[in-house]
């Protein structure tokens, strides 16, 4: 069991591994204790045990050093159980364990072997029917079922079903990262221990919408609902889903803001699904229970039109006004009214303004596009979820630079008095 501090930082974690086996003179709580020299976490290289904490393989008596980033990762208890170890988002850290031992390895107890049994002190191969606690605990292709470990036969698994491999699997495939299909008929991909993936879209053997991944159970085939047919999302139609749950096929092309499911629907031609910059929440009819409503899905939609793309009014263009059914943008000096009207994003007023210079994070070519004259890739860039930020942009003005407008400086700034100043916060 680990009893140091779960979370740490995970610079100090890369520190560490990059300066193991040298001096190590940078301090971590709960492994190094008071020694300011590193020399109690070169003493413990190769003597971890199994489920204690580690940084590298070469701490681990298994030389095994696993990263616990997905829920696959769960650790064995002395007894055999799974023990879930600290698991983190994709974005963060999450704590390391070494790993148990493999067969013919010595072990202390149960939970210090990996796919095995541990009798007489040494990890072996366990039998079909053997007690067990958890998969992790079984060899092969055994998972462990009301105690005790035993093998699939061929295709006998249904989606969902915990799985060592492929061939146990009616979908044919053994897999940590799934695609699945809710009960209230939206699907979800998760992370999770080893388990049967859902059927896709013309396989066959469903036996309700919750078989598949994608897709509606429609005579033991999941595959897309034609129009008239029932649904609950988008990616289950071949057209798409309307507010009633019933699939469509869209007679004219979308508007931006509305949901989409390809590139095609939109009179952009851009269908999107980014969290959280771009997605939009919808209610529809539970698909179990047409009388209750399930508003927790969330789908992609389409962007309004850029520079060239096509447009109805001015209003489905972000980029440019609407000129014989495309967006297009003025040059330099021309009249405006608006930033959009012009190509260069940068209108330099609403009343009789002409086109300027880009302000900061507009897309740019060269320096002398840009009033910072500094054509650039820096990032973070903040041009917000409309445009989005081109390779190529310009960089804004830094902290006392001159300027124009606050859209000429960093986010926290202001052009105050024709120069970007740090925006005033009350409380510091």
């Amino acid at each position: 069991m680990l009893t140091g501090a779960r979370t740490k930082s995970w610079i100090v974690r890369f520190a560490v591994t990059l300066m193991l086996g040298h001096a190590v003179t940078l301090a971590v709580p709960s492994q190094l204790g008071s020694d300011p020299s590193g020399s109690a976490l070169a003493s413990r290289a190769g003597t971890t045990p199994p489920n204690e904490e580690c940084y590298t393989d070469a701490d681990c008596a298994s030389n095994l050093c696993h990263a616990c980033n997905t829920p696959s990762a769960d650790r064995l208890d002395p007894s055999g159980a799974g023990e879930p170890c600290y698991y983190a988002p994709y974005y963060q850290y999450g704590d390391f364990y070494c790993q148990g031992f493999g067969l013919n390895h010595t072990c202390a107890n149960q939970g210090e072997c990996r796919n095995g049994s541990c009798q007489g002190g040494v990890c072996v191969a366990t039998m079909v029917g053997q007690a067990c606690k958890d998969d992790l605990g079984c060899s092969g292709a055994q998972v462990c079922n009301n105690g005790a470990c035993f093998v699939p036969a061929t295709k006998s698994l249904w989606p969902g079903a915990s799985c060592k491999v492929d061939a146990s699997c009616k979908s044919g495939q053994c897999a940590t990262n799934i695609l699945n299909s809710l009960a209230n008929g939206a699907n979800n991909t998760v992370e999770t221990r080893p388990q049967c993936i859902y059927f896709k879209n013309g396989q066959s053997g469903c036996r309700s919408l919750e078989d598949c991944a994608a897709g509606l159970c429609q005579n033991g085939v999941c595959k897309l609902g034609k129009d008239g047919d029932r649904c609950i999302a988008n990616y289950q139609c071949t057209g798409l889903c309307n507010d009633n749950g019933v699939c469509f096929t869209p007679t004219k092309p979308l508007l931006a803001g509305q949901t989409c499911n390809t590139n095609s629907n939109c009179l952009s031609n851009s269908c999107v699904y980014d969290y959280p910059a771009f997605y939009k929440s919808v209610t529809r009819p539970d698909f179990r229970n047409p009388d209750q409503n399930f508003t927790y899905l969330y789908e992609a939609v389409c962007l309004p039109s850029k520079f060239g793309q096509k447009c109805n009014t001015s209003a489905d263009c972000a980029q440019g006004l609407c000129t014989s059914g495309v967006c297009k943008g003025q040059p330099l000096n021309s009249a405006c009214t608006q930033d959009k009207a012009c190509l260069s994003l940068t209108c330099s007023s609403s009343f009789f303004g002409v086109c300027s210079v880009s302000q900061a994070y507009i897309q740019c070519s060269q320096n002398s596009d840009c009033y910072s004259k500094s054509c650039t890739t820096q990032y973070p860039c903040y041009n917000g979820p409309t445009l989005g930020c081109a390779p190529l942009h310009c960089a804004a003005v830094p902290s006392g630079g001159r300027c124009r407008r606050d859209a000429d400086c960093n986010p926290g700034y202001a052009c105050v008095f024709g120069a970007c100043r740090a925006k005033f916060s009350p409380g510091k």
